[in-house]
């Protein structure tokens, strides 16, 4: 997360093919293990060759609609995952 502790206890990532596949694998687990309370994040992502301050910074957020195919159940939902680098 980017925040005054990014770069102190790194999660580290694999095989993601570019800075955004990081920061949204990385957000999709930190979802689902909130139990989709963390909805929205900011993120730094950087090489393990490289320090926070060379981050790039993406912003997620996760969006959930009730389901409308004709076998879900009341409690099942899309989500979808918007994960954008800034600018």
């Amino acid at each position: 997360m980017n925040d005054d502790k990014m770069g102190k206890d790194p999660s580290i990532v694999f095989g993601c093919a570019s800075p955004e596949d990081a920061a949204t694998s990385y957000f999709k687990n930190v979802f689902e293990n909130s139990n989709t309370r963390i909805r929205e994040a900011v993120i730094g992502v950087w090489l393990t060759s490289e320090g926070p301050d060379k981050a790039r910074i993406f912003e997620a957020c996760a969006t959930m609609t009730p389901c409308t195919a004709s076998d879900a159940g009341p409690d099942e939902f899309d989500i979808v995952l918007d994960v954008r680098q800034r600018s």
